[in-house]
């Protein structure tokens, strides 16, 4: 089965200085742990809906292999609209998807094989 992952970067963060997604986690970042950790579990797509600085996302992931997709209201939308974005860009592409926001990297391969082979033995839609 083709399992891909649609990962939300598109929220606005108010307080923080910095692009949360981009901030340093173990020798990279927060977004790059997380694409890492899906491809090295066979991930793919990796679609990520990206926002305000989606310049910035795209450029730093630009020798990942992702796809960046704009929410072009992401000041106006919530995460589920975001969502919606990359999933339906991801439908037709795809047996199964993981969906995560781009602050949520610690995750391991371990998780996502056991999460697959669950996917695999049960009716799961």
């Amino acid at each position: 089965m083709k399992t891909g992952a649609v990962v939300v970067a598109a929220e606005l963060y108010p307080n923080m200085t910095s692009l949360k997604p981009m901030l340093q986690l173990a020798g990279s970042t927060v977004i790059k742990t997380a694409v890492s950790t899906l491809k090295s579990s066979g991930v793919s797509p990796v679609v990520i809906v990206t926002g305000k600085n989606t310049k910035q996302l795209a450029n730093h992931l630009s020798k990942v292999d992702v796809i960046c997709l704009k929410n072009e209201k992401y000041a106006q939308t919530d995460m589920f609209y975001s969502a919606n974005i990359g999933l339906n860009y991801i439908k037709d592409k795809t047996d199964r998807v993981f969906f995560l926001p781009a602050d949520v990297p610690l995750f391991s391969r371990q998780s996502l094989f056991l999460m697959m082979g669950y996917m695999d033995c049960t009716d799961c839609d």
